[in-house]
């Protein structure tokens, strides 16, 4: 299974799904177009449907993803977006089509998943540098608790929290903006939805620091 191959192996847990186009959803006539595009006959093109989307779990299990069949639908519908906004593609066999753009989908999990790596660790290291090595004990039990309250949000909640602190000055600034364009929503809106966030992981890590005391 030479499909799907990266530089990174072992467990993918996607911190979020990546979002399709903004106004584009799966209709019923956009499934239709992308039946079509496996086959012109209706009864063969429900059965390659099917085996396209085993094969792609199929891949994804191998890979070593959490969540294969969340990451086969963002595959499926990036396929059936192309083919329903007109793209031409030129492929004798729609399977290999679909591993290319399921290659393209891993990647963006493996990604993220190192962004997610890189924040938890600026926050320790900020967090250990400003503290005395007698409290590092402490540092380290409210570091365990915030890694638990990350793995407790949503997803796309905690993508977001994480990329919304990641950087300094103008780096973060640039970044909070860049982040607010992919979501589609002004810069305002954007802290709005972030100080929630993290008014919800801070209720979360003062119960795990309260529980661990105990």
């Amino acid at each position: 299974m030479d499909e799907l191959q990266a530089d990174t192996r072992g467990d993918l847990t996607p911190l979020s799904s990546p979002q399709p186009a903004s106004g584009w959803a799966l209709t019923p006539a956009a499934f239709s177009k992308l039946l079509n595009f496996l086959d012109a006959d209706p009864a063969r093109a429900a059965d390659a449907y099917e085996r396209t989307r085993r094969k792609l779990t199929r891949l994804f299990e191998w890979r070593g993803c959490h969540d294969p069949e969340e990451l086969v639908d963002e595959t499926m519908n990036r396929v059936a977006r192309k083919v329903d906004q007109g793209e031409r593609i030129l492929t004798q066999e729609p399977y290999h089509y679909f591993c290319g753009v399921a290659r393209f989908v891993f990647h963006e999990v493996i990604r993220r998943q190192q962004r997610q790596r890189t924040a938890l660790e600026q926050e320790r290291w900020t967090l250990v540098s400003q503290t005395k090595p007698e409290e590092n004990f402490e540092t380290e039990r409210r570091l365990a608790c915030l890694q638990q309250g990350l793995k407790s949000l949503p997803e796309d909640h905690r993508e977001l929290i994480l990329r919304y602190y990641q950087g300094e000055k103008s780096r973060k600034i640039a970044n909070r903006r860049e982040l607010a364009a992919e979501h589609g929503i002004q810069l305002n809106a954007l802290r709005i939805r972030a100080h929630r966030i993290r008014q919800k992981l801070e209720a979360r890590v003062s119960e795990c620091l309260k529980s661990s005391e105990h």
